[in-house]
């Protein structure tokens, strides 16, 4: 388990004192107290969190939880809040087919499952800190924060255009966000067609069925039969 994980590692670290500094990660943040989130502050690590785990619901990991250990669930599964308010580098954690980058984002920010259900509103995030589990921590986190995470000099041009405003669009809506321009290195990796032809792009990327992602609406459970 965690607490097994974390003792290990504290053990180590009697044995290697700069084995704090080397950013040990932990994936998924499926059950994290304020415990654990005080003792891998002290040990220096990281965590690469999972939406998928709230947004699935009743029938995804937090409902499981629930079901095992109570309402204490929702405060612990994928606690965001928790984990930046300790200081930690959180990262967010993508492993899902179809599960849509900005449908994560949305969970996020409103902790909504596919049927509009909250889940521990205590651990809810901002609009920022969601959009640096995509960039600044997520460089950190891959021990890459000199080449990406940020638009400047001497890093990649890695960046998107997006067709809505993520900071002033509703809440609810960050899963309908869509790309119209992609960029690699400083190099268009995909062009939404309208928004190339305006600016005088070629149509790059994928450009076939969309219909399959998860968008972040109550919506997509009803087209999937509630899955």
């Amino acid at each position: 388990g965690i607490d097994d994980f974390f003792d290990l590692v504290e053990s180590l670290a009697k044995q290697y004192p700069d084995l704090p500094g080397r950013r040990w990660a932990i994936d998924h943040c499926r059950y994290l107290s304020d415990k654990h989130a005080a003792r891998a502050k002290k040990l220096g690590i990281q965590f690469s969190c999972g939406p998928k785990y709230v947004y699935a619901g009743e029938r995804g990991d937090i409902g499981a939880f629930k079901e095992i250990f109570g309402d204490v669930a929702q405060d612990v599964v994928v606690p965001w809040r928790r984990l930046i308010d300790q200081g930690l580098s959180v990262m967010m954690e993508l492993d899902q087919h179809a599960f849509h980058p900005m449908t994560a984002l949305q969970t996020s920010i409103n902790r909504k499952d596919i049927t509009g259900k909250v889940w521990g509103p205590e651990q809810r995030i901002t609009r920022n800190e969601a959009l640096y589990t995509y960039t600044r921590w997520a460089a950190d986190y891959t021990l890459k924060e000199n080449l990406l995470g940020t638009i400047e000099v001497g890093k990649y041009a890695d960046l998107v255009v997006l067709n809505r405003d993520y900071l002033t669009t509703p809440e609810d809506e960050i899963g309908r966000i869509d790309p119209l321009l992609t960029m690699v290195g400083g190099k268009p990796v995909y062009t939404e067609p309208a928004f190339a032809a305006s600016v005088g792009l070629p149509t790059v990327g994928y450009q076939g069925d969309r219909s399959f992602w998860w968008r972040g609406t109550p919506e997509d459970a009803k087209k999937r039969g509630g899955d």
